[in-house]
């Protein structure tokens, strides 16, 4: 028996030397795992991976803050999960790599740093069980902060790491899948404890950040009034008013259009009025579900929901496959790869980023690093 265990409970140095400038160098030099090690390696003593992640994120928002750029605070936390997402996705592929070599060591140290990049509240820790030929690994996941178990052990299985894949795939969907099992784990947490640390720690965290929000207000509020303002400075105020505007009506029209696509293909069937069916007929997978929910988000930013639907069916159905309208081909626009959606008679009706179709077309627009760390066709 031997266990792979990632560095989850409390890392080791101290103080906390994490900076904006290391963070992007980090990256430049050795891609998410590297950022990983200079997290670990520059976190504050005591801290757990979590922790670690926070205080990168945290490091960012004070450099723009400092700035005074509130815009660039916003994306700091968005530039971190982009890395967390790589390191997920790249490190998932290497272990679906080594699962199918029957390399159970090398997959249980690939999962063990995948899970390293998500912050869902929890700590895993795996064990290679068995004999030489017939190793198997099973998981056991624990309350970050508290150490408590969480549910039962668990088997890794081939399908198992390959849903993970389908799911980190896509960002959007890999977010929503940390946010449910952070939701999960909260409430599990809750009902083993009234008050947890990881409450406390989200509370701190808030509050942190409304007292630099609101300090950074107050220096502002000063500085403009003992400062004669002028046309162009109030011309800054309010550019940024509107950008800020825009980023919350965007997030709130994407944020419909997922609940549209939830609700035309639900995973349970006992929420649906009539349960979704591919061109042949018949009901949809729980994988064909998983992307006709990513091409339908993707098609409805510009189709109307019927369009978007017959679309959809379209571009999830196998090749060959009778009544199939509709075929995705992979161009350049502006310099950047998307898939152009046209009919039969080669009449295009939308235009999507392949980034917003990688659920669909898992090989396509990936990074270098994705592409020579993938086990994807």
């Amino acid at each position: 028996m031997s266990s792979a265990n990632p560095p989850i409970t409390r890392l080791n140095s101290t103080p906390n030397t994490i900076t904006p400038q290391g963070i992007v160098r980090a990256n430049a030099q050795g891609g998410a795992n590297g950022v990983l090690t200079y997290v670990v390696n520059g976190a504050r003593g005591g801290s757990s991976v979590g922790q670690g992640w926070d205080q990168a994120s945290d490091a960012l928002e004070r450099y723009f803050i400092s700035k005074g750029d509130i815009d660039g605070a916003m994306k700091a936390r968005e530039y971190v999960f982009q890395i967390q997402h790589e390191g997920s996705f790249t490190n998932l592929a290497d272990a679906y790599r080594s699962f199918q070599a029957n390399d159970m060591q090398g997959a249980a140290q690939y999962l063990a740093r995948a899970h390293a990049f998500v912050m869902d509240n929890s700590a895993l820790q795996f064990q290679v069980l068995g004999p030489p030929g017939q190793q198997q690994i099973w998981f056991q996941r624990f309350n970050e902060d508290t150490h408590a178990p969480i549910g039962s052990p668990q088997m890794v299985t081939d399908a198992g790491i390959r849903s993970l894949l389908m799911q980190t795939a896509n960002p959007q969907t890999m977010l929503s899948m940390v946010n449910q099992e952070r939701t999960t784990n909260n409430t599990i947490e809750h009902d083993r404890a009234t008050e947890t640390e990881a409450t406390q720690r989200i509370d701190m965290e808030r509050q942190h950040y409304q007292e630099q929000a609101a300090n950074y207000a107050a220096r502002t509020a000063a500085q403009q009034a003992n400062a004669e303002a002028t046309r162009q400075q109030r011309a800054d105020i309010a550019q940024r008013n509107f950008d800020v505007s825009q980023a919350a009506n965007t997030q709130a029209a994407r944020a419909a259009i997922t609940k549209e696509a939830i609700a035309a293909y639900p995973m349970d069937d006992t929420t649906a009025i009539t349960p979704p069916v591919g061109l042949d007929g018949q009901p949809l997978t729980p994988q064909q579900r998983v992307m006709a929910q990513s091409a339908y988000i993707a098609l409805r930013q510009s189709l109307d929901p019927n369009a978007a639907q017959e679309v959809t069916k379209s571009l999830i159905a196998p090749e060959g496959t009778a009544g199939k309208r509709y075929a995705a081909t992979p161009i350049q626009m502006n310099n950047k790869p998307y898939y152009a959606i046209h009919d039969q008679q080669g009449n295009s009706v939308a235009y999507i980023p392949q980034a917003d179709l990688r659920t669909l077309f898992p090989n396509t627009n990936m990074t270098p690093r994705e592409k020579a760390r993938s086990n994807l066709p």
